[in-house]
């Protein structure tokens, strides 16, 4: 049976999984679990908002909607209820009147309290989660999910949700304590990976360095990384399979870059390959700006530090 160098369960670096420690997202967890009130959380894709909320409400009942994937049926949405709260299903054919009346009716003879989670309700018409809110007559709790503020000022209005939890974008410290906390939950070998590996993962999300600050795009570039690594027959995730890995993310469309701007990024990963710094001075200031505004490379203390290997020749 094969067993990977690399990976020891590698779904823990997958967007599904719910880890055991969050960190930075402590406090959040901490108010979604003990509010009593009804909440928006608004931030951009990637700053922790739905897995906080899962890790929040795990131990309790709640329903988990997911708006785009649902879109615009209030029929779906009340079937999604149904399924998750393990209740008969129905055809279409029925009223909504019925599914309402059927579900409320459902939830108060199991005597529960249910919070109802509407997540990436950017796309979920605003008269809709207002619809199936106030016709489901049970004593309930509403999560509203949120990336765009505008969105979120027209949902706070026309739900009267008065509280709001801000998600900030990660920094590249924060970038590496999530790495290193999968490490320790055993998703990657720790022998796999060093500090240098999980610094320019943080370089290349991190906010801070002009990055998106999304939690999701360092985990991607984790496993991509470790994926290639492994079809070299590696047992470490060398930097150069971290660049492969962002050009593979963030460039799958033509860059539009001269030879003279490709052959000094190459030039740039074969130096950092050996082992070697490049010195800002040592190149084309006008070619390092370009390359910087593309998010291929970081000037850092006056050193370059190429992002990406496009693999190109």
């Amino acid at each position: 049976m094969y067993k990977s160098k690399i990976f020891i369960d590698e779904y823990k670096l997958l967007i599904d999984y719910i880890p055991t420690k969050m960190p930075h997202r402590e406090e959040y967890i901490r108010v979604i679990k003990s509010s009593r009130h009804d909440l928006l959380l608004l931030g951009r894709v990637g700053t922790g908002k739905t897995h906080s909320v899962k890790r929040a409400l795990m131990n309790s009942h709640y329903v988990h909607l997911n708006c785009y994937k649902l879109r615009g049926s209030l029929f779906a949405y009340l079937m999604e209820v149904c399924r998750q709260m393990k209740m008969r299903a129905f055809s279409r054919g029925v009223s909504s009147k019925f599914l309402f009346d059927y579900i409320s009716s459902a939830v108060k003879v199991k005597g529960l309290e249910l919070t109802l989670v509407f997540d990436d309700a950017d796309y979920a018409p605003l008269e809709l989660v207002s619809t199936i809110i106030s016709s489901l007559d049970f004593n309930k709790r509403v999560i509203v999910v949120v990336r765009d503020e505008y969105r979120a000022r027209l949902l706070s209005k026309e739900l009267g949700i008065k509280d709001v939890l801000y998600y900030q974008p990660y920094s590249s410290k924060e970038v590496e304590d999530i790495l290193w906390a999968r490490v320790d939950e055993q998703a990657i070998n720790p022998l796999a990976v060093n500090d240098n590996t999980i610094k320019l993962i943080s370089y290349i999300v991190g906010v801070d360095y002009g990055g998106l600050g999304d939690c999701r795009l360092a985990l991607e570039l984790l496993w991509r990384a470790g994926k290639y690594a492994e079809l070299d027959g590696r047992s470490f995730i060398e930097l150069k399979y971290v660049r492969m890995a962002y050009a593979d993310v963030v460039f799958s469309t033509d860059l539009n870059l001269s030879e003279c701007e490709v052959k000094t990024l190459n030039e740039m990963n074969v130096l950092v390959g050996k082992g070697l710094s490049c010195p800002l001075k040592y190149f084309d200031r006008s070619i390092v700006e370009k390359l910087k505004k593309m998010r291929l490379v970081l000037v850092k203390d006056s050193e370059v530090i190429p992002l990406a290997n496009l693999r190109m020749h």
